[in-house]
């Protein structure tokens, strides 16, 4: 490695804004897909800000609510 590399790995993060197009595509309000995934309504829009981070649990909801992966709803995130 040279002094201008860095050593960085990846990692998967939620991503706001894909959940947010998901639902839109979706033709889905929030308060649609808050009952649909099982969540409050004050919740799904703090995730969907990026204020708050669901759980693993929280994302599979909303992932099998908007008949999607997991994966579909995360980034990569360079750190290190």
């Amino acid at each position: 490695m040279t002094r201008h590399q860095t050593s960085r790995s990846k990692r998967l993060t939620q991503d706001p804004r894909a959940i947010t197009r998901r639902r839109i595509a979706a033709g889905l309000s929030i308060t649609a897909l808050a009952h649909r995934a099982g969540i409050s309504i004050g919740f799904l829009c703090h995730i969907e800000k990026g204020e708050k981070s669901a759980s693993a649990e929280t994302l599979g909801k909303l992932s099998a609510a908007l008949d999607c992966e997991i994966t579909d709803l995360m980034a990569e995130e360079l750190v290190g």
